[in-house]
């Protein structure tokens, strides 16, 4: 054999001993778990040295374990009516290199004790849901060993035991109004032990469908009744009401306006949960802490109006009214109103108006929201209405995509206000618009034109927009970007449209202060406009100053 030869075999045989001599040095476990009902977990923690710890639910092995001593712990578990308890075998096991060690982990129903079987709640064809706040109701409870039972509850709720011996308990309860939705459990206390019942009474939110009946209906799922307004009858003060899908209208049952006071109306999705007028009538009237959600309101005057309190409007569609899709009571009490993930379009005036009494500012929060073709305003701010708009799509009104009056102020940010009618923003009065990453584009008249106290503009493009830009008049403080903080703002057009006026157009009173800052527009000029330019001659379209006194700061 050539020399050569010998070395490559030499180190073949090193490289193989190594790889070995690494596997030696890790284990493998498998737990075998058996005796479970078909697709029930188990509850198992595996432990090993240092620490080890893993949960598993079935059987399964477990790879390239450090060597040592492994158990494993099993959780009783209730299936139904059975109480299954565990053996380990053997207790532990010790995991060594290159082997398979095996934990087998056995389940089988204690014998042992009273069973229940079955639960039924009387007088609802088999179903086990019982509606929050309602009646007192009566369980029929089988099983085995049973007898002199003392005791039946639900969760923490003691009920009356009407008839009991080994094969069954019959038990009356009366839960409180105010429990909260979802699955009870039941144990009954009989002379063999204790029993209990996993999930064997399920409370739920009054309960309506396109599909119930308002005269034989119990208000659950199960058994919905037919209108709103019989779900609101039956829900408890605070408590929900749910709508599945179907379309709610007077030749249904229904009476216009419907009184939201401290319910949260849960629908079951915008596209197929319908709540339908006749042209005339106020849809639901919001007060005291109310939701409304996942629904679509339609063809009244108004869909939604809030009276006082704090109101959360979330996935409505709210479109086709004659007047707004959502206005507020101008004189009510209101608080907060909170709206996300929600549309208002083509309503007859406004699409949603924020409104508060005077000097009583309403903190409004609208997010991810569009506001579209209405035969006005899309957003109109009133009085001392304080807005944040985040994340909207402002478009195709007839009026301002966005008016401010009065002393409200608006706050916004990753907005687009396209295509409507008149101005994309338009603030008057006292108001103040303070916007951060929006985009103004396609307006019929300015893109904004702002004669109220304050205007902030930043990182944002006002482009497309027919009569101009933006246009200041009356005497506002105006920071479209300081030296300190640039705007970041291009105005004007970008070739995809065309602008009759001027891109910044400086209409205020004479001699106004302060100085309008614009450090870091683009008014696609060439060259841009440095340093203090004043009126009243301009360079339109680019930028005018209509009145002597009046200045402009571009910056250097």
């Amino acid at each position: 054999m050539h020399r050569s030869s010998h070395l490559l075999s030499t180190a073949l045989i090193l490289l193989a001993l190594g790889a070995c001599s690494g596997a030696d040095d890790l284990g493998s476990l498998r737990v075998s778990v058996s005796g479970l009902p078909a697709d029930t977990l188990a509850e198992l923690t595996v432990n090993g040295p240092d620490g080890y710890s893993e949960r598993v639910d079935a059987t399964v092995t477990l790879t390239d374990l450090e060597l040592g001593t492994y158990s494993v712990e099993a959780v009783e578990l209730t299936v139904g009516a059975e109480l299954y308890t565990s053996t380990v075998t053997p207790s532990s096991v010790d995991v060594t290199g290159g082997a398979l060690a095996t934990i087998g982990v056995t389940f089988a129903a204690d014998a042992t004790g009273p069973r229940i079987a079955s639960v039924t709640v009387q007088d609802t064809a088999g179903s086990s849901q019982v509606r929050q706040g309602g009646p007192s109701f009566t369980l029929e409870i089988t099983g085995e060993e049973l007898g002199n039972a003392t005791i039946a509850r639900l969760d923490d709720f003691g009920g009356t035991i009407d008839a009991n011996n080994a094969s069954s308990v019959i038990a009356t309860f009366d839960l409180p109004a105010d429990l909260p939705t979802g699955a009870l459990d039941l144990e009954v206390v009989a002379d063999a032990g204790t029993a209990t019942f996993g999930s064997a009474v399920t409370i739920t939110a009054a309960t309506a469908s396109g599909e119930g009946d308002d005269l034989t209906g119990l208000g659950t799922p199960d058994s919905p009744v037919r209108t709103l307004a019989k779900a609101l009858a039956m829900a408890p003060a605070n408590g929900d009401v749910v709508l599945l899908p179907g379309t709610y209208h007077a030749s249904t049952g229904e009476q216009w306006p419907q009184e939201i006071e401290d319910h949260r109306v849960l629908g079951s999705g915008a596209e197929s949960t319908i709540v339908l007028g006749s042209g005339s009538d106020i849809a639901l009237r919001l007060s005291g802490n109310a939701t409304v959600a996942d629904l679509q309101i339609t063809n009244f005057t108004t869909g939604i109006r809030i009276l006082n309190g704090n109101a959360v409007i979330d996935g409505v569609e709210v479109f086709g009214n004659v007047a707004d899709g959502v206005n507020q009571s101008a004189s009510g009490t209101i608080q907060t109103v909170t709206v996300t993930s929600s549309s208002f379009h083509d309503n007859g005036v406004n699409g949603f108006e924020a409104i508060s009494p005077p000097d009583t500012p309403v903190i409004y929060d609208l997010s991810d929201v569009t506001i579209s073709d209405n035969g006005q305003r899309g957003l109109y701010l009133v009085q001392s209405a304080q807005v944040t708009l985040t994340n909207a799509v402002i478009e195709g009104n007839e009026f301002h995509g966005i008016e401010l009056v009065q002393d409200s102020q608006l706050t916004g940010s990753d907005i687009t206000v396209r295509n409507n009618d008149i101005e994309g923003i338009y603030g008057s009065g006292n108001t103040i618009l303070d916007l951060d990453d929006i985009e103004v584009r396609g307006n019929q008249s300015y893109g904004i034109e702002f004669s109220g106290a304050a205007l902030t503009l930043r990182n944002s493009d006002v482009l497309n927009n027919v009569d101009g830009g933006v246009r200041l008049s009356s005497d506002p403080v105006v920071d479209l970007g300081t030296a300190a903080d640039p705007g970041n703002n291009t105005i004007g057009v970008d070739g995809a449209g065309i602008s009759l006026g001027d891109y910044l157009r400086d209409d205020r009173t004479s001699n106004s202060t302060p100085t309008v800052q614009a450090v870091g527009v683009d008014l696609g000029a060439n060259p841009a406009p440095t340093g203090t330019v004043t009126g009243p001659d301009g360079d339109p379209p680019f930028w005018s100053i209509d009145d002597p006194g009046n200045q402009i700061f571009f910056g250097n």
